[in-house]
């Protein structure tokens, strides 16, 4: 089996320091998905906000410096967004929170709106990288 054949001519791919001020900046670089693969703007904010929680996720419990960043749009019309934190893991699943819980609703919201964007997500087998694909276009 062969992988997804992409499509994009210029993609994104970067890499941010460890720390909570830069899910912003992954966050902000999301936006390209709005000028690079002419998604509509309210598939970009739902898009952003994965981007956002997995970004947020991967600088709480990665270990490594840095986190890399890539979108590439697939030549079937679908992005790919893949966030890598470098520090292999046990799989992580969504959880249900207590009522009063600062965190863990993190995946649980990925999951909602990787379905409302018509996509799917997941992690690498090895735990280092969460990705999501979903179409350009809405249904």
């Amino acid at each position: 089996m062969t992988g997804p054949r992409i499509g994009m001519s210029s993609p994104v791919d970067v890499a941010f320091v460890r720390e909570a001020s830069r899910v912003e900046q992954a966050r902000r670089i999301g936006t390209a998905l709005r000028n690079v693969c002419r998604m509509p703007g309210v598939r970009v904010d739902a898009a952003r906000l994965v981007i956002s929680e997995l970004a947020g996720n991967a600088v709480v419990h990665g270990q490594g410096t840095t986190v890399g960043f890539r979108i590439r749009r697939l030549v079937d019309g679908q992005v790919r967004l893949e966030i890598n934190d470098h520090s292999p893991s046990a799989t992580p699943e969504p959880q249900t929170a207590a009522p009063d819980a600062e965190g863990g609703r993190g995946l649980w919201l990925v999951d909602a709106l990787v379905a409302e964007l018509n996509g799917t997500w997941g992690f690498s087998a090895d735990g280092t990288v969460a990705w999501c694909v979903f179409p350009v276009l809405g249904p």
